[in-house]
């Protein structure tokens, strides 16, 4: 379990990081997530996340629209 602690992850999963967030803090957090593509794909690590948000698709380079 440390072992698995200690290294370093290739997925990081969001759930709805928007939810409980003002609109000014959605603005905010896609700057974060924009940042935070930049530094995953230097890295290696897969970014999954799950929003009803939609400005926050700009963030990431593939999305999937599963409301149709």
């Amino acid at each position: 379990l440390v072992k698995l602690l200690l290294a370093p992850p290739n997925l990081l999963l969001m759930d709805e990081p928007t939810v409980f967030l003002d609109e000014a803090s959605v603005g905010n957090l896609n700057g974060v997530l924009s940042r935070l593509r930049e530094l995953a794909g230097a890295q290696g690590l897969q970014v999954v996340v799950v929003s009803h948000e939609r400005s926050i698709a700009g963030s990431f380079d593939n999305v999937i629209d599963l409301s149709r």
